[in-house]
């Protein structure tokens, strides 16, 4: 089985795992960066689309939503939920080295302080990377982070605005796959040393708002520069760097073993 069929199958599987109830997907063009081209891109809501179609332009891959928002002023809660899937892949002679994802949007709580009300954003992206050993064949490794924010006083303002920033940089996710940390709970021997060229991305963006009678919450992604990601790679390294490379990461990992 090839290495990219493998990633394909891999990121299929963990789709199927957020589950499809009542859900319809739409599947968007391939885009060709600088470095990394971008397939499989595709999204999927009970209310698409979210997202909408994205920009290629160079490495980043812009979404502008609309209609991504929850609003309660009912005392019964509003959520909405939007997933979102793609392959990254670096072009010949490059390798992924970071994947950087920003958001950004509005909140709104108008209630009496303390307020029982909130508006909340909830960031999950799974990794399925692709890893190549620095000997044997390559394998999958995966990885989940979840970036949750809530906001429950009452608004400063007209508006008041949410940021997320999130980074996952290959060479840490792989350094702790190696030493069994972090995420990681147990170790990957073949994750020391290794690169990649290939990540299938899982994104799952839920907004939530919930105001008790009398009260109001809003929340929502904004419709500019609402949802990007960058692909930051570098070139494939030299056999010997890979090699000290690899020396490198089995120390540290051996290290952090004897002072465990």
């Amino acid at each position: 089985m090839s290495p990219r069929l493998l990633l394909s199958l891999a990121t299929a599987v963990l789709a199927l795992a957020l589950g499809s109830s009542a859900r319809a997907t739409i599947n968007y063009s391939d885009c060709t960066g600088t470095t990394v081209e971008y397939t499989n891109i595709s999204e999927s809501s009970a209310d698409e689309p979210l997202y909408n179609a994205p920009t290629c332009i160079g490495d980043l891959l812009d979404f502008n939503p609309t209609g991504f928002e929850a609003n309660s002023g009912t005392a019964n809660p509003d959520q909405i939920d939007g997933n979102l899937l793609f392959t990254v892949s670096a072009l010949d002679n490059f390798l992924v080295d970071n994947l950087i994802l920003e958001e950004n949007g509005d909140w709104q709580v108008f209630g009496f302080e303390p307020s029982n009300s909130l508006a909340s954003v909830t960031l999950t992206v799974r990794l399925e990377i692709l890893v190549t050993p620095f000997a044997g064949d390559p394998f999958v490794v995966e990885y989940l982070r979840q970036t949750p924010l809530q906001f429950t006083t009452a608004s400063t303002g007209p508006i008041d605005v949410w940021a997320i920033h999130e980074e996952f940089l290959m060479a840490s996710i792989l350094a702790e796959a190696c030493s069994g940390t972090g995420y990681f709970t147990s170790a990957i021997p073949g994750a020391c040393g290794a690169t990649t060229a290939d990540v299938g991305v899982n994104i799952d963006n839920t907004l939530l708002a919930y105001a008790v009678s009398g009260e109001l919450s809003f929340i929502n992604k904004k419709d500019f520069d609402g949802f990007t990601i960058t692909t930051e790679t570098e070139p494939v390294p030299e056999p010997a760097t890979g090699a000290l490379l690899a020396l490198g990461l089995v120390v540290i990992s051996a290290a952090r073993r004897r002072h465990a």
